[in-house]
């Protein structure tokens, strides 16, 4: 059985949702029911579904907590804040 990781027409969209069910420890035979809903809800919508925006709100939340987060690390290693906000 080929895993849907090692296709080669994932888009990039799909490919994230693949290493983060991986990441989550999904069962590998669970991964292509998820991705089967998803391209059924695709077909549904007309267009592939997008990320949801990243809000001004989502941020400052973002910031707050690292800024939490370092305050409780009270001198450890420090977050970086700019390689959590890349990533959304």
């Amino acid at each position: 059985m080929t895993s849907i990781s090692q296709s080669k027409t994932n888009s990039p969209l799909r490919q994230r949702m693949i290493e983060e069910m991986t990441l989550r420890k999904l069962a590998p035979k669970t991964q292509p029911g998820y991705i089967r809903v998803i391209k059924n809800l695709a077909r549904f919508l007309g267009h592939s579904p997008s990320p949801p925006p990243v809000s001004a709100m989502t941020i400052h939340i973002q910031k707050l907590y690292l800024e939490r987060l370092n305050t409780v690390l009270n001198g450890q290693q420090k977050c970086n804040g700019q390689v959590l906000l890349e990533v959304f």
